[in-house]
């Protein structure tokens, strides 16, 4: 985990540093529904989310793919880091 931290810090550096006048970064935490996910760590998941601290909850795929169609449409005029209340509030509009 520290090593996929790190990289997705440098590559959200690199996207600012390009210049570009606003950036929309989403950091989820755990990702569900992700093929990536193993079966049973979603479902243990899903028992714990509600006992978690927001920055650790886990999000699922559609969820976040909403959200940034919700940023998307909105058309920001401002750069903005976008975390698991963030997207969950924009995914909710966005359904």
């Amino acid at each position: 985990m520290p090593r996929y931290s790190r990289v997705k810090g440098e590559s959200e550096q690199a996207v600012l540093d390009q210049g570009i006048q606003v950036v929309s970064i989403f950091r989820p935490s755990l990702i569900i529904g992700s093929q990536h996910t193993p079966w049973a760590l979603t479902a243990v998941l899903s028992l714990v989310s509600p006992l978690m601290p927001a920055k650790y909850r886990p999000i699922q795929t559609t969820q976040i793919a909403r959200a940034m169609v919700a940023v998307t449409n909105a058309q920001p005029t401002i750069s903005a880091i976008y975390t698991y209340k963030e997207m969950s509030t924009l995914a909710a509009s966005e359904a």
